[in-house]
């Protein structure tokens, strides 16, 4: 019985990459596919340093003005944090062993303050392997990041430098929670004049993340890729490990240290060093519909570099 299973497993796996290929190579599409790679303790120490951690095993409640050795507050005055100043409102601690990014209503219902840090200019890094183990805000109309950035990439406009596609800056995000956004799905609830649909514990995007790339700027060049999947489980109310490897050939991406898809096409893996950014945001919407577990938490994130670039 076993044998069969693994001849059906391995017969669906090279289904799907031969798929991918002929997608690819016919329709011009990013290829992305799965050969269900694992992440080990032993796969870790034999390819990997560990180069950056942070397990967040100290108290410091943040503010924004306050100085960090690892981490760095990201532009609160930008539109998707609703424009509050974040440094009055309680929205970034370290206590217990966690980080919590937190999302908050104005008292008097003008708008929220969300929560994003950085790790630039401590840790900016190009390939290798990066995890967290979290558990994820359920915000509707709003929700958790796991993303990277470089400064400048707004200005890389396409073949700027004769390179095209991503390869020459692109912004990565490991994975985005969208439990109900602007014009995604039918109208359900009317927000500052927009209309949102508002999940329910079944909904397709419940327990679910979408990994996206954003290159050639952010204006009208600006093109992009997105790619809906799995947490494996409840990732709301039960912590999961994260991972993304990148190297020059390829991204994988990893959930409870089995790999979810990876993305092969030359012209959107990046060649360029890039910070890692956590946020919990709200994407410039004044009252969002709050939920349960609006808290990011976050257990450590770890960043490990491939030993023979070091």
């Amino acid at each position: 019985m076993e044998t069969i299973v693994l001849i059906w497993h391995t017969f669906l796996t090279y289904l799907l990459i031969a798929i991918n290929f002929f997608v690819g190579d016919v329709f011009g599409l990013p290829l992305v596919n799965s050969l269900y790679q694992t992440v080990t303790k032993e796969y870790l120490d034999e390819n990997f340093e560990l180069v950056w951690h942070d397990e967040f095993d100290y108290d410091n409640s943040w503010k924004q003005d306050a100085s960090h050795p690892f981490w760095r507050t990201w532009d609160t005055n930008a539109p998707w944090e609703g424009g509050i100043n974040l440094g009055e409102y309680p929205t970034i601690s370290v206590a217990n062993g966690y980080l919590t990014l937190s999302v908050l209503l104005d008292e008097e219902g003008n708008g929220t303050a969300g929560a994003s840090i950085n790790t630039n200019p401590s840790m900016n890094q190009k390939f290798g392997y990066f995890e967290i183990r979290a558990k994820l805000s359920r915000l509707y109309c709003g929700g958790s990041q796991f993303w990277f950035y470089r400064v400048g990439e707004e200005s890389t406009a396409p073949g700027w430098n004769g390179v095209e596609g991503a390869r020459d800056g692109c912004e990565i995000d490991v994975f985005e929670t969208f439990n109900g956004y602007e014009y995604s799905y039918p109208e359900d609830v009317v927000i500052d004049g927009k209309s949102y649909h508002v999940a329910d514990p079944t909904s397709t995007w419940q327990n679910s993340v979408s990994f996206g790339l954003h290159w050639d700027g952010y204006n009208e060049y600006k093109k992009s890729y997105s790619y809906d999947y799995s947490t494996n489980g409840d990732a709301y109310n039960s912590f999961h490990t994260y991972g993304f490897e990148w190297n020059a050939d390829m991204y994988i991406v990893y959930v409870d240290g089995r790999e979810a898809f990876r993305i092969t096409d030359p012209n959107l893996i990046v060649q360029t060093d890039k910070y890692l950014i956590l946020g919990n945001s709200t994407y410039g919407i004044k009252q969002p519909y709050f939920v349960d577990n609006t808290d990011y938490i976050v257990d450590y994130v770890r960043v490990y570099q491939y030993k023979d670039l070091i």
